[in-house]
């Protein structure tokens, strides 16, 4: 079993079980948020070595909230997932660690996270 212990933040739970699914797949330990409030009760509690933040259809929504988690938890890394084409520009000005983008591509999002845990794994 993967050690790297994940945090997916999504609003949308059908593309939630997808990257869920698919990670835990691979053998990461995933735990779940749908909002903010959830994703800071997680970290809280579990400690993610990563948090993968789909940005999705609410993309200004979920940066102010991915702002806050970085204000709370400076030290999580961030991977975003989706959004629009200015995401990738954003996710280096929310202190993310990489962006995946849309259309969502599994085998890019499973490559991207088997490069960053070792990296940041606790």
């Amino acid at each position: 079993m993967n050690e790297c212990r994940l945090l997916v933040l999504d609003a949308d739970p059908e593309t939630m079980g997808i990257i869920s699914e698919a990670l835990a797949d691979q053998g990461y330990v995933i735990r779940l948020a749908t909002d903010g409030d959830e994703a800071r009760l997680v970290i809280a509690r579990e400690h993610p070595a990563l948090a993968l933040i789909h940005v999705g259809q609410a993309e200004q929504d979920m940066l102010a909230v991915i702002r806050n988690l970085k204000e709370r938890s400076p030290d999580l890394p961030i991977l975003l997932v989706g959004g629009g084409p200015e995401t990738g520009k954003e996710s280096a000005q929310v202190g993310a660690v990489g962006y995946v983008a849309d259309p969502l591509d599994i085998s890019a999002l499973v490559s991207a996270v088997e490069q960053i845990c070792p990296l940041v794994q606790k």
